[in-house]
């Protein structure tokens, strides 16, 4: 039986409570003391980058960009909660000069985020740096897209004009998405031409999301699009996935949205069926309505229904768990939600817009808020926070769900999706298993060489994995029957080895029994400690979150599913839930 170790982390933990009412002064030191190893360190820097001042985060920036002194992980962890730290307190270092380092550090991940903190900073000692990588046609994408936020949060006319530079013709549509978007950022009322022309040159292959964002993300900037969009009409496919970028995170300005309809050839507004054509529908639903059909559609990134909707705590929380709808909703109620879905809208899933002082908009629903500082969540789960301060205009709104998003669906896609609701809950293959399950995992969006290989030693999953920052990794949702589909994690990654990351919460320690549906091609951790699977793999687990860290091999596998079922030992005293969330 496993037995996890109290162990220098949870010491260090219990011995910085105090540090809620307190700087991070302590922490600093014992980090200075060099008597943490650097396993043990992570957790110090992150405590350091939450809650210390100014010259607290000067040190954590000078040590990462000294090559001697922080572990690669323990760098990017560095990096994340410096960013962190400018985002939700307002807080960065006094002087800025170690940027220039990590800029020319030798991995794309460190210059990614050093150029992510120079837009957020404000840092213009790295202006020719970031103008040079965003100009150059043979730099990375993800590199290249960092140096065009490092320009677009520098701002200036300087700016403005290299991003200029970058949206001729012979630069791909991508990219030109991109410069276009950073403009709109910096100078919405200059970049609407900028707009129009990227997406009358678009295609069913480059999303336009970060434009279309660019504008939507500032006050009138919607309508600042729309009107440039009288004069250069968009590309067809162009305009049908900016339609259903909107949708999907909860947006339908009218002057935007009927410029790009009548572009996408999607009608402006849905119908609202009669009472006979709905029950007509309904009737189609239970006839010939295909729940298998309806999930995969349901689980399509374009629709955005799991990053709003979970399935029994696997997916958004933005708007209703959908566990056991369809035994409580007949077909004619959960299309009508469908198609109209502001008629009834409970008033903890209503929407607030917020817009700040320097014209940005925000729309979600409140999930934190006090005398310093409001935390909205999207429709794509994501939190933002604003500060009180900052705040010029507050509204509330009706649903994140607009009616159009049934637009993008064929009259059988709706039937299908239907009929798969209408099923969740009930008897038979879509009914809520009775043994609880890990349903919300994370899988690593890149997965490094040294992961590849055979399975990582200690180190390499410390530096690779466990540390990787939330960035680093991608949702990856089970099924209503508790599978996850590792097909489509596969897909997701390009990869045939995936990490996959769950969590369950202990509220009363005792014994916990994993019990996998097949463990071929599975490696397990159990926080940083390799663990053997056994039938069952039973852990002595103490109060608090777990982490449960799966190394699978495709190919060793030989299944394209897994399912890990939580079971209470016979006698165990252990209360315990599977994390859920988006």
């Amino acid at each position: 039986m496993y037995r996890p170790p109290l162990g220098l982390l949870a010491l260090l933990l219990l011995s910085t409570s105090a540090l809620a009412q307190s700087d991070a002064g302590p922490l600093v030191e014992r980090l200075k003391s060099g008597k943490l190893p650097p396993e043990k360190q992570v957790i110090a820097i992150r405590l350091i980058c939450q809650r210390g001042n100014a010259d607290d985060l000067g040190y954590i920036l000078a040590q990462s960009a000294d090559p001697k002194a922080f572990a690669p992980a323990n760098r990017a962890a560095a990096l994340d909660g410096l960013e962190d730290a400018v985002l939700t307190r307002k807080v960065q270092p006094k002087t800025t000069a170690g940027l220039k380092a990590l800029v020319g550090a030798t991995d794309e991940p460190t210059r990614i985020a050093a150029l992510r903190l120079a837009g957020l900073w404000k840092d213009r000692g790295i202006f020719d740096e970031a103008k040079t990588l965003a100009l150059t046609a043979d730099t990375p994408e993800a590199l290249r897209a960092a140096a065009i936020t490092a320009l677009v949060g520098m701002g200036g006319e300087d700016s403005f004009a290299v991003l200029g530079t970058l949206l001729g013709g012979a630069t791909p549509l991508k990219v030109r998405y991109l410069a276009a978007a950073g403009r709109a950022r910096i100078s919405p009322e200059k970049a609407g031409t900028d707009a129009a022309e990227a997406l009358a040159s678009g295609n069913d292959r480059d999303d336009p999301a970060p434009l279309i964002a660019a504008f939507l993300d500032q006050k009138n900037g919607a309508d600042i699009l729309a009107r440039a969009l009288k004069d250069r009409k968009p590309n067809g496919d162009a305009a049908r996935m900016a339609l259903r970028f909107m949708y999907g995170v909860g947006r339908s300005d009218a002057a935007l949205t009927e410029a790009l309809s009548l572009s996408a050839g999607i009608p402006l507004k849905p119908v609202k069926p009669t009472p006979a054509e709905l029950k007509t529908l309904a009737d189609e639903v239970l006839a010939t309505g295909d729940a298998v059909r309806g999930e995969a559609i349901f689980r399509r990134l374009d629709l955005s229904c799991a990053r709003c909707h979970a399935i029994s705590g696997a997916g958004g929380n933005v708007g209703p768990d959908l566990r056991g709808i369809g035994a409580i909703s007949p077909p004619d109620y959960l299309l009508r939600a469908i198609l109209d879905p502001a008629a009834d809208v409970k008033e903890e899933f209503l929407a607030q817009q917020i817009v700040t002082g320097a014209g940005k908009i925000f729309l979600g629903i409140v999930v934190e808020e006090d005398a310093q500082k409001v935390v909205l969540r999207d429709a794509v789960g994501e939190k933002k926070t604003i500060q009180i301060a900052d705040i010029d205009e507050r509204s509330k709104g009706g649903s994140l769900m607009p009616a159009g998003l049934a637009n993008f669906l064929t009259r059988r896609e709706l039937v299908d999706l239907v009929r798969y609701l209408n099923e969740t809950g009930k008897p038979g293959p879509y009914a809520l298993p009775a043994v609880a399950s890990i349903r919300r995992w994370r899988v690593l969006r890149e997965v490094p060489a040294a992961l590849l290989t055979g399975v990582p030693d200690a180190s390499i999953l410390a530096s690779e994995v466990l540390a990787a920052g939330p960035t680093k990794w991608l949702p990856a949702y089970a099924k209503t029957s508790g599978l996850v589909p590792l097909d489509e994690v596969s897909a997701a990654t390009g990869k045939k080895v995936l990490y996959l990351q769950g969590e369950i919460e202990l509220t009363a320690e005792g014994a916990v029994a994993l019990q996998f549906d097949n463990p071929a091609g599975v490696s397990l951790w159990i926080g940083d400690r390799p663990t053997k699977i056994e039938k069952p793999t039973t852990l002595d687990l103490p109060t608090g979150k777990h982490a449960i860290t799966l190394r699978i091999d495709l190919v060793a596998r030989g299944s394209n599913a897994l399912r890990v079922d939580l079971v209470k030992p016979a006698g165990s005293t252990a209360e315990f839930t599977p994390v859920g969330g988006p």
